[in-house]
C-alpha cells in the first residue's frame, strides 16, 4: 500500500521535530537552544553546541525512538491483513519493535532503538505493558491516526493498540485525545472536536474500554486550563488531580496530563511551523517528544511548505520518512543506529582528549593505541589522589534525572560499563564525569591545583 499525503506529512513533521528537540532534551537552556537552532538553520550537536555530557551524544539531524515507534506502527498497519483490527496491529507492533531490540549492535543498550526510556525498555524486555502515565503511547500515534476512517473508530482503536505497551488509563486516554486532534487536522474538521469527544464519551463504545470517565474529563479540563490560563495553572491543576506522584517542573516534564495539553496549545496557536517548535520547547523538559508531537500536528495544520527546507534536507534517515512504505525495521534502522554509535565513540574520544589537555595530561597512549575506550590509558588511581585528599562521595541522586516514558538521559550508574558515582571503574581509572565532579566539588588534588 501507499500511504496518503497526510500520513507522510504527519510523519515528516514528527521526524524533524524529533531531531530538532533531541540535542537539548531536559537541558536547562533548552529554550535558548531551540532559538539558536532556528536562527542558525541547523540541527544542533548535543555535546558541541548544547554542552551535554558525552554519554548523551546524538548524531545531529537523526530522529529518536519517538519517530522510530511511529514508523514501526505504520509498518504494522501496512503489513497486517486487517489494519482496523487493533489486536492484530498491536501484536505486529510488538513483534517489530521486539526484533529491533533483539538485534545486537556494538555499544547500543537497546538494540536498534535510540534514546529509549526505562519504561519502554522494560516493555521490550518483558513483553508486558507498563503502568506509566507518560507520553510514550501518544508520541507515536499521530501519523497512523490519519489513516483511521472516523472518530468513533479511531478512539477505541488507539486505546486497544496502546494497551500493548501501557496499562495506565491516563497514558491511554491521552494518546487517544492527541490522535483525535491529528485525525481532525488531517481532514480539516477541527471545529467542534471537543463537543464530538464529549458525545462519544457517552457512547457504549467508550464504556467498553473500561477507562474511568474522570480521566477523560480531567484531560479535557487540562486542555481548557492550558488554553485559557497557561502553564502555571496547568501544573497546579495537574497536582490537584492527584494523578502524578511527583512534583512537575514544567508542562513538558514527560507527564501525559500536562504534556498533551501543552503540545496541543502550541501546535494549534502558532502561526508558523518554526514558532510551534520553539514555543513548545520554551519550558525545557522532554524536548524531543513534545517537539515531535507538535511537529506532527503543526505539519498537518500548516502544510508541507511551512516546514523549513533545511529541516528536511538535513534530516538523517529522510528516505524512510519521505517513503515510509520502503522503511524496514532492521535494514533501515541498523545503519542509522550504527552511525549514531560511531558518532558517540568519536565524541567521547574528542571530549576526553580535550579534557585531559585542559588538565595538562598526555593522551598520546590512547591515540596511539586507537582504543575504543578513551579513558583506558589514563593514570592509575594512585596518581589521582592521596589519603589526605580522598575521592569525595557524591550527594545521593547527583547526576540522576527522573526518567519518563521515553528518551530522557539515563543516570551514570545505568550506562553500560560505567562506574558508580564516586567510585573507580574496574580498570582503576576515573570516568570523565567523576573527574568533572571532583573539580566542581573542589577536591584538593594536585591535579587540579
Amino acid at each position: 500500500m501507499v500511504f496518503p499525503k497526510t500520513t507522510r506529512l504527519a510523519l515528516l513533521g514528527q521526524a524533524v521535530g524529533d531531531a530538532f528537540g533531541a540535542p537539548f532534551e531536559y537541558h536547562e537552556q533548552g529554550a535558548r537552544m531551540a532559538r539558536r537552532s532556528l536562527n542558525e538553520g541547523r540541527y544542533l550537536d548535543a555535546c558541541g553546541d548544547v554542552g551535554q555530557l558525552s554519554r548523551w551524544a546524538r548524531l545531529p539531524g537523526l530522529y529518536t525512538d519517538d519517530t522510530q515507534q511511529a514508523l514501526a506502527l505504520l509498518h504494522a498497519w501496512r503489513t497486517v491483513p486487517e489494519p482496523l483490527d487493533p489486536h492484530a496491529v498491536a501484536a505486529r507492533f510488538t513483534a517489530v519493535v521486539g526484533s529491533m531490540y533483539d538485534t545486537w549492535l556494538r555499544g547500543a543498550r537497546a538494540g536498534l532503538h535510540r534514546g529509549t526510556g526505562k519504561n519502554f525498555r522494560s516493555f521490550l524486555k518483558h513483553k508486558t505493558p507498563v503502568d506509566t502515565a507518560g507520553l510514550g503511547a501518544a508520541m507515536r500515534i499521530g501519523p497512523v491516526a490519519t489513516l483511521l476512517p472516523d472518530l468513533h473508530t479511531l478512539l477505541p482503536w488507539v486505546v486497544l493498540v496502546s494497551r500493548a505497551t501501557t496499562s495506565n488509563p491516563l497514558g491511554l486516554a491521552s494518546a487517544a485525545l492527541y490522535a483525535a486532534h491529528c485525525h481532525a487536522a488531517s481532514r480539516g474538521i477541527t471545529e467542534g472536536l471537543i463537543d464530538r469527544l464529549l458525545v462519544w464519551l457517552d457512547s457504549p463504545a467508550a464504556d467498553a474500554l473500561s477507562l474511568p470517565r474522570e480521566v477523560w474529563l480531567d484531560l479535557l479540563r487540562a486542555i481548557g486550563v492550558m488554553e485559557t490560563l497557561g502553564e502555571s495553572d496547568l501544573l497546579e491543576f495537574a497536582a490537584e488531580t492527584g494523578h502524578s506522584s511527583r512534583l512537575l517542573k514544567n508542562a513538558a516534564d514527560g507527564f501525559a496530563l500536562t504534556g498533551v495539553p501543552w503540545v496541543l496549545y502550541h501546535a494549534r496557536q502558532s502561526e508558523s511551523f518554526p514558532e510551534a517548535l520553539e514555543s513548545v520547547c520554551s519550558s525545557g523538559g522532554d524536548a524531543d517528544t513534545v517537539a515531535a508531537m507538535a511537529g506532527c500536528l503543526a505539519g498537518l495544520r500548516l502544510g508541507y511548505r511551512a516546514i523549513p527546507t533545511w529541516m528536511i534536507d538535513d534530516l538523517v534517515g529522510s528516505q524512510g520518512i519521505l517513503e515510509p512504505e520502503q522503511w524496514d525495521p532492521i535494514h533501515s534502522e541498523q545503519h542509522l543506529t550504527e552511525r549514531e554509535e560511531e558518532y558517540k565513540r568519536e565524541t567521547r574520544h574528542r571530549r576526553s582528549r580535550e579534557f585531559w589537555q585542559d588538565v595538562g595530561l598526555d593522551t598520546s597512549p590512547v591515540d596511539a593505541a586507537g582504543d575504543d575506550d578513551p579513558l583506558r590509558g589514563l593514570p592509575a588511581s594512585d596518581d589521582l589522589w592521596t589519603e589526605e585528599a580522598p575521592l569525595p562521595s557524591r550527594p545521593e541522586g547527583d547526576g540522576v534525572r527522573h526518567e519518563t516514558e521515553h528518551s530522557e538521559p539515563v543516570a551514570a550508574s545505568e550506562a553500560p560499563g560505567a562506574p558508580e558515582a564516586g567510585a573507580l571503574s574496574e580498570a582503576g581509572v576515573l570516568s570523565e564525569d567523576d573527574l568533572i565532579a571532583l573539580r566542581k566539588d573542589g577536591a584538593q588534588l594536585d591535579l587540579f591545583s
